[in-house]
């Protein structure tokens, strides 16, 4: 299973990072309409300007400027995704829940009562992935007082430890968490699973039936047929 989190440098957009994650390279032969949906804690439905209102840190304008939020982005593969759920709905709900459950632990990590973010899943590439507008307005749990965060920090993103004498790659807070939540959805049900798999088997298998008015002599050669065309095949 394999997973990146990645820090994207400051968005550029002059409409704002919010609409850059809902709108901006949308690929129509891969994501439907619609299937930019934002979402937040809260809600799995926002548009641009909830989201907006939500993240930005005063009352002076109608959206956070750029320099106001972080964007993190966590990347999955193709066959871990399909793993998340029988269809598409399914697999982007447990993606949504994949990414709450991993920014309620940066929260955690960054020692704040809450952090106010808003995402989007983006399929345009060959790896799924969402995009998280992250808000760098927080109350401090410790301090009792609102503060700035310059940085996500270090232990919540793979970073390089010095352990012994030895350069360990650490995954960090937000890959652990992704992966660890990926492994509870896919092994929510693997009934249901193996139950899915058999039943496309057993379509594939199942011979067509035979028209009573056919005569039984006839009824008698077809599976012969079938079964001599299915050894062809292999």
């Amino acid at each position: 299973m394999r997973v990146i989190v990645a820090v994207q440098p400051q968005s550029k957009s002059t409409r704002g990072l919010v609409h850059y994650i809902a709108h901006s390279k949308i690929d129509p032969t891969r994501e439907s309409f619609g299937s930019r949906a934002l979402f937040n804690e809260r809600s799995d439905l926002i548009n641009v300007e909830q989201a907006n209102f939500s993240l930005k840190p005063g009352v002076s304008s109608n959206r956070p400027k750029n320099e106001d939020l972080m964007h993190l982005v966590i990347s999955l593969r193709p066959d871990d995704f399909k793993r998340l759920g029988k269809d598409e709905k399914e697999r982007r709900k447990s993606l949504r829940e994949i990414t709450r459950e991993s920014m309620r632990n940066l929260e955690k990590t960054v020692g704040a009562e809450s952090l106010d973010w808003a995402a989007a899943i983006h399929r345009n590439t060959d790896n799924p992935h969402v995009h998280i507008a992250i808000s760098k307005h927080f109350l401090s749990l410790q301090k009792g007082k609102h503060e700035i965060l310059k940085r996500i920090p270090t232990a919540a993103i793979p970073h390089y430890e010095i352990r012994g004498q030895e350069k360990v790659l650490v995954p960090g807070v937000l890959k652990e968490t992704t992966v660890r939540k990926m492994d509870e959805i896919i092994a929510r049900n693997p009934i249901k699973e193996s139950a899915r798999f058999e039943h496309d088997l057993t379509a594939e298998k199942m011979p067509e039936k035979t028209p009573l008015h056919r005569p039984i002599e006839q009824e008698v050669r077809k599976p012969k047929q079938q079964i001599h065309e299915t050894i062809h095949i292999r």
